[in-house]
Parts: C-alpha cells; sequence; structure tokens
C-alpha cells in the first residue's frame, strides 16, 4: 500500500484505542520498506500534537545485532540474506524455497549516486531479489536470534511501561511550542 494509505490506517488506529483510554503505543516493524514511512509517522504526530506516547522499532532487528553477529557467516545482511532466512526457516519452514536461491547473490552499486538516494537503488543492488548468501541460514540459527529477540522485547516493554519522562517532555515541548505560535 501506499505510504500516505498506511500512515493514515496507522493514525485512525492509534485514534481509536487512545480514545478507548490507552496513551502509550509501542509500535514494533516486522519489515524495511516501513522504516522510513513510521520515523515520518513520529513526526507527524508531533506536529499534530496528539496527546500519547509513541514508541516505534522501526529496525526490529537492532536489539539482537550482536546475537546476530555471533550466529552469522555472511557479511551481507538484508532482504532474505542468510538471517532473515534462518528466521523464516524457525517461523515457518514451509514458506522458504531453498531451491529457488541460485547462491550467493550478485551485487550492484549500494547507490547510483553516493550520498544520494533514488526511487531504483534497491533495484540496482539486489537485481536478484535477495542480498547475501541464504543457503548458509539454518532453523538453528533462526531460533537463537528469535529467542534473543523475544527477551530484548520483553525488555522493550518494561522499560516503555517504567517511562515516566515521555510524557513531561512532550508537554514541555506543546507549552513551548504554543508560545511561540
Amino acid at each position: 500500500m501506499r505510504a500516505e494509505t498506511f500512515l493514515s490506517i496507522l493514525e485512525d488506529i492509534l485514534d481509536e484505542v487512545l480514545r478507548h483510554g490507552f496513551k502509550k503505543f509501542l509500535i514494533v516493524n516486522g519489515h524495511g520498506g516501513n522504516r522510513r514511512p513510521l520515523r515520518l509517522f513520529v513526526r507527524k504526530m508531533l506536529e499534530k500534537e496528539k496527546r500519547i506516547q509513541l514508541y516505534i522499532l522501526a529496525d526490529p532487528l537492532t536489539p539482537v545485532r550482536s546475537i546476530i553477529e555471533e550466529v552469522r557467516e555472511t557479511e551481507v545482511y538484508e532482504h532474505a540474506c542468510e538471517v532473515e532466512t534462518s528466521i523464516m526457516m524457525s517461523l515457518s519452514p514451509g514458506l522458504v524455497k531453498l531451491e529457488r536461491v541460485k547462491g550467493k547473490a550478485v551485487l550492484g552499486k549500494r547507490r547510483l549516486i553516493e550520498h544520494i538516494e533514488t526511487m531504483v537503488d534497491w533495484q540496482g543492488y539486489a537485481p536478484m531479489g535477495y542480498v547475501g548468501d541464504p543457503t548458509k541460514a539454518s532453523s538453528d540459527k533462526g531460533q537463537v536470534i528469535l529467542e534473543g529477540w523475544i527477551q530484548a522485547i520483553v525488555q522493550i516493554i518494561r522499560a516503555v511501561k517504567e517511562d515516566r519522562d515521555y510524557e513531561k517532555i512532550l508537554l514541555e515541548y506543546y507549552s513551548r511550542k504554543n508560545l511561540r505560535t
């Protein structure tokens, strides 16, 4: 779906849950393509002066980077790589079709022009549709990553529940902002 549709739906859901009395929201992203829209969403909610405490884990594997470094055999880490394929092999092995993998991915330039982003950066970088070498994936690696991820998410949820600063900072910001306008 278009980013605007995604963000509108997300805002509608938050507004409805807020209407029912919830004030803290944790969004755990599961798709690389949502990172930028989610970061924009945080800003839009601030601009709209939403009275919510919005926490977003835009890159969901960030909390387990050290575990990933321990278990992975390959260098490249992104879409359908060894790491992501291992996770899927652990969660739902029937969805993984390693017979379709033609070996280690041939990669193009990361950016067409250094420091500039374009609409075709990904297509030029990953013409095979995946990166790295998914044939190095295993269910065991995926299980280790998932167990660490679950522990990390539990810690994040606890931190969100215990956070007492967000609301104070948010209200102070809105108060200063409204004094300037």
